[in-house]
């Protein structure tokens, strides 16, 4: 809507192009709305800017948390594979130690066997020379 200073100005405008009466109501008329569809289409135009800008602004937010979850999904990928390759190495040392825990046994049970057939040679032996004195 324009003010009486702005019509004021479109009387005068009018008068000085030479319009008198109706011609001039006319002219006023006809320039007034001019004028009003002109501020119309200038407010819309701002507020379309404005529009664009919010929808900027809102698509780099979305962009930026986007980024900051993909971010932060690759950091839980990495804490996932830094925890499995921990686990398989404390299986490993598991197994390791089971492994040499067995080949302890093992040997252990290697060297009673070798304690007991060195025995029982002894113990042969023994008896052998017992026999053989007996035969003397």
């Amino acid at each position: 809507m324009l003010c009486a200073k702005e019509i004021k100005g479109l009387c005068e405008a009018g008068s000085a192009l030479g319009y008198k009466d109706d011609d001039l109501r006319e002219f006023v008329k006809t320039e007034r709305l001019r004028l009003e569809k002109e501020k119309q289409i200038q407010f819309d135009k701002k507020e379309k800017e404005r529009e664009i800008e919010k929808l900027r602004f809102e698509a780099q937010k979305t962009d930026s948390e986007r980024a900051e979850k993909q971010k932060e999904r690759e950091l839980n990928a990495e804490k996932l594979r830094l925890e499995m390759e921990e686990r398989q190495k404390e299986k490993d040392r598991e197994a390791a130690e089971r492994q040499k825990e067995r080949d302890a046994e093992k040997s252990r049970l290697e060297m009673k066997e070798r304690q007991k057939d060195r025995e029982a040679a002894e113990r042969q032996k023994e008896k052998d020379r017992e026999a053989e004195m007996e035969r003397m």
